[in-house]
């Protein structure tokens, strides 16, 4: 699972924009980006830069990635769907038998 957040918020008249990535996985990791504003910057400098260093991360590219992730089934799922399986081969060879299934 991957959660991906971020704010921006005015401290002391300079813009601080931060995203932080974390995974929930057997091994936890958090993965932050922050731009501070420097003097005279203006928001879309500030913006593109922070564009930049999400790029160079690759945080952005770790959450799309993950975005659609299934887990992986448990033995007793696995179980019960190849049972489920086998119980339909098994009716699917009778309808073929009865030639009601080509």
């Amino acid at each position: 699972m991957c959660w991906v957040g971020g704010r921006t918020a005015p401290l002391n008249n300079a813009y601080v924009i931060t995203i932080m990535m974390v995974q929930t996985t057997k091994q936890e990791s958090t993965t932050g980006v922050e731009v501070v504003r420097k003097d005279r910057e203006s928001v879309g400098s500030l913006l593109r830069r922070f564009n930049q260093r999400i790029r160079q991360s690759g945080v952005l590219i770790a959450a799309r990635q993950n975005r659609y992730r299934v887990n992986e089934p448990n033995r007793r799922r696995r179980r019960e769907s190849a049972l489920v399986r086998a119980e339909d081969r098994k009716k699917y060879r009778v309808l073929r038998k009865w030639g009601k299934v080509k």
